[in-house]
């Protein structure tokens, strides 16, 4: 059994089912995600809104996902497990898209427009709706713009857009803070800079080294 898991996280000794993954993140999930919009929508259903907020989390710690795989690559270059883990960026993109669509639409639907301008007129900057709205509008550019054809308009400018990313995740992490003043989100947005800087600094932890240290201990 040991030998099994060092062979996986350490050696990356496994096959990705693609085609069930890229069936879940392209078509089975987004549809069950919409329908997670609609049908309760169309039922009249009193959880509404709080569905809402449950589709905008998942689509944050997808994005955590997406931005945090890349730090860990390069800083536990022995995790083999992170490397074959990183190319399904593309497909937990999508799937974090769909998430934050769901969650916009459901949003809209909820609450009426005016009311939510009301509402950042009167908190400002303690607005939950401000954030989230400059976080929806900058993952919307992003979403538009994940393409070859963009790539090939904006050529150098299209890393520059994408680098957007980054103050988007801060924008989202206040968006969720400022729903129910929980501060984990922004403690772990703290944390991805850390991974990020580490990983900057080319500083590698041989953390295989380490765990069979302490096993022969």
């Amino acid at each position: 059994m040991k030998e099994k898991f060092i062979d996986i996280v350490f050696h990356g000794k496994f096959t990705l089912p693609m085609k069930i993954i890229n069936a879940l993140c392209y078509y089975i999930i987004p549809a069950w995600a919409l329908s997670y919009v609609f049908v309760p929508y169309f039922m009249w259903d009193s959880i509404f809104y709080s569905n809402a907020i449950s589709l905008g989390s998942v689509a944050f710690y997808i994005l955590l996902w997406l931005l945090f795989i890349k730090p860990l690559t390069l800083i536990f270059s022995d995790v083999r497990l992170f490397a074959k883990l990183l190319i399904l960026r593309k497909q937990f993109w999508v799937l974090m898209l769909w998430f934050f669509l769901g969650h916009s639409i459901w949003t809209v639907l909820s609450i009426w427009y005016a009311d939510i301008i009301l509402l950042i007129q009167a908190q400002g900057l303690k607005s939950y709706f401000f954030w989230g709205i400059l976080a929806g509008i900058i993952i919307f550019l992003l979403w538009i713009t994940s393409n070859i054809y963009s790539m090939k308009l904006l050529k150098k400018n299209w890393k520059r857009l994408h680098k957007l990313v980054y103050p988007a995740l801060l924008f989202t992490a206040l968006h969720i803070y400022f729903i129910a003043w929980d501060i984990l989100p922004l403690i772990i947005t703290l944390m991805y800079w850390v991974a990020k800087f580490i990983a900057w600094k080319w500083i590698k932890i041989p953390l295989k080294k380490y765990i069979v240290r302490n096993e022969a201990i």
